[in-house]
C-alpha cells in the first residue's frame, strides 16, 4: 500500500517537478527562452501523468487487495476476542 502511495507521488513529482522549476527559474530571469520550454517540453509531462495512474493501479493491485485482506482478518479476532458483535 504504501509502494503504491510512493510510486503515485513520484509520478507527480516526474510530472510537475521540470516545469515548476522552470517556472521559478523564470520569476528571477527574464529570458523567454524559458518560457517557451516550458510550454513546449516540460507542460506535456503533466498531462502524461493521467494515463500512466491506471498502470500504477494495475501493477499493485495484488499488494493493495492482500492488505484489506489481512485488515479484516484482523478486525474478526478483535470482534471474536472482545465478544463484539
Amino acid at each position: 500500500m504504501t509502494l503504491q502511495l510512493l510510486s503515485i507521488s513520484g509520478l507527480y513529482l516526474i510530472g510537475w517537478l521540470p516545469s515548476s522549476l522552470i517556472g521559478i527559474i523564470q520569476q528571477f530571469t527574464s529570458w523567454n527562452s524559458y518560457a517557451q520550454m516550458q510550454s513546449n517540453y516540460t507542460l506535456p509531462l503533466i498531462y502524461l501523468v493521467c494515463p500512466l495512474l491506471p498502470w500504477i493501479y494495475r501493477v499493485f493491485q495484488k499488494s493493495a487487495e492482500k492488505f484489506f485482506v489481512n485488515i479484516s482478518h484482523i478486525n474478526q479476532l478483535i470482534r471474536l476476542f472482545f465478544f463484539i458483535i
